[in-house]
């Protein structure tokens, strides 16, 4: 009985010995309130303007030598595209992560009467391929859709419920802002 009392201290010893707390730091610079998953647990990064951290605490039994794959998933907003990821932990070694925005936002406005637009394209400047349609339905007139797109500069093409495409502009986008095109 004494000998197993001893081979049990020794193992819970030896197991505290080598095994170190490893945290990951998720920093959310962007002013929103983001949607992170991190280890399949949802956490909402609530954010007033100023730059955020959250530091999650990963399992704390990571033995010496061992690592860890930690599942962690972005939840996609105007300006943060959907990304998933893993992120390797080590004992004792702490990560980080800066959530940025890789997006922009176009708002299309329609103030043209009697015209329902029904396609927004983009053409990259160096390219002749049209995006597929970004905007899902239809834009009436007088009304505002806001889509994602991605930051640079393109050419925009709208298309109307009557198969005519109006003529094409070319306009820039900058990833954590909005631009406005009124058509």
């Amino acid at each position: 009985m004494k000998y197993i009392l001893y081979i049990i201290i020794f193992f819970s010893l030896f197991f505290t010995g080598c095994a170190k707390e490893s945290e990951l730091k998720i920093y959310n610079d962007t002013g929103q309130v983001i949607t992170v998953k991190v280890d399949h647990f949802v956490h909402k990064m609530l954010n007033d303007g100023e730059p955020v951290t959250n530091t999650y605490y990963l399992n704390s039994f990571i033995l010496f030598g061992e690592t860890v794959e930690v599942p962690v998933e972005y939840v996609e907003t105007l300006y943060r595209s959907h990304k998933k990821f893993n992120v390797t932990m080590k004992s004792n070694k702490d990560k980080e992560c800066h959530i940025i925005f890789d997006m922009a936002g176009l708002e299309i406005r329609n103030v043209l009467l009697g015209i329902i637009i029904d396609k927004v394209q983009l053409r990259e400047v160096n390219s002749d391929e049209w995006s597929d349609d970004l905007y899902e339905g239809y834009l009436p007139p007088d009304e505002i859709g806001t889509i994602s797109v991605p930051p640079g500069t393109f050419y925009i093409r709208i298309e109307d419920v009557y198969e005519v495409q109006h003529p094409e502009e070319l306009i820039e986008f900058t990833a954590g802002e909005t631009t406005m095109y009124v058509f």
